[in-house]
């Protein structure tokens, strides 16, 4: 067991020596001295933990959000989270909300990047983990994976925690809910929190090319009385993340 964590440990030491470029499974075998079969396997449990990300069977590994999440100090930079970030300051500048950008690793949803003008999220580290059925961050980028990507996080986290999305009871009806959800609109979140607040989550999915990489959020708190006239408000939030989700695929794309 020892053995297998110094591995574990030297193995990510090479991958973060990389500097956020990826490190290929030869390069981290010869560095390491460990055989490939055992580097594949380390890495591909620390993949779907979320601790290392591949980016393509040519190019390599790079660290993961998860990885970053441990020292609750550092911040998560890559190059999705560097594209996106003037988008988000615009959106939060266009809103005046919280706005977030959000991925999936291992199953689990992470901010890696947001604006919180209005102080909703908690005092934490620039990336945060977060349960993937809760928000819409997380459910919309669920709605553009296909069925076994699906399956895995089910299997992985089981059923949505109460008051995380009642509505889910099965792996069947979280199918269900997932493709009322338009891959490519908005998907929305209303959850009542404490003193009757009003907690409400707007997101839409990002793509590089057709291959959905992330989510952009607008999160949103209000009095009963100000969700009665929300309506106007709403459109305001969902006319401009469409807008910011369109400039981020652009800029995505030529990337």
């Amino acid at each position: 067991m020892i053995g297998s964590v110094h591995k574990t440990v030297k193995i990510l030491n090479t991958i973060s020596e990389g500097k956020g470029s990826p490190v290929s499974l030869l390069h981290i075998s010869n560095v390491t001295g460990i055989n490939k079969s055992t580097c594949s396997h380390i890495i591909s449990t620390l993949a779907t933990e979320g601790y290392v990300k591949q980016i393509s069977h040519t190019k390599g590994y790079v660290l993961g959000p998860a990885t970053y999440c441990l020292s609750r100090y550092g911040k998560y930079e890559n190059e999705l989270a560097t594209i996106c970030h003037p988008l988000i300051h615009w959106l939060n500048q266009k809103t005046g909300c919280c706005v977030i950008l959000a991925v999936v690793e291992g199953g689990q949803k992470y901010t890696i990047d947001y604006i919180d003008s209005n102080k909703i999220l908690p005092e934490s580290s620039e990336i945060m983990p977060d349960d993937i059925y809760r928000t819409a961050t997380g459910r919309i980028i669920m709605s553009n994976m296909d069925k076994s990507e699906i399956k895995r996080i089910f299997e992985k986290n089981g059923l949505p925690p109460e008051g995380h999305w009642d509505e889910v009871t099965s792996f069947e009806t979280l199918e269900t809910k997932l493709s009322e959800l338009d891959r490519n609109g908005i998907a929305q979140t209303c959850s009542v929190i404490d003193d009757g607040i009003i907690q409400l989550g707007y997101a839409a999915a990002i793509f590089r090319y057709t291959k959905c990489v992330g989510a952009i959020g607008v999160t949103v708190l209000c009095t009963q009385e100000e969700y009665k006239n929300f309506d106007e408000k709403e459109k305001l939030i969902k006319q401009n993340i469409i807008k910011a989700r369109t400039e981020i695929n652009r800029r995505l794309k030529y990337s």
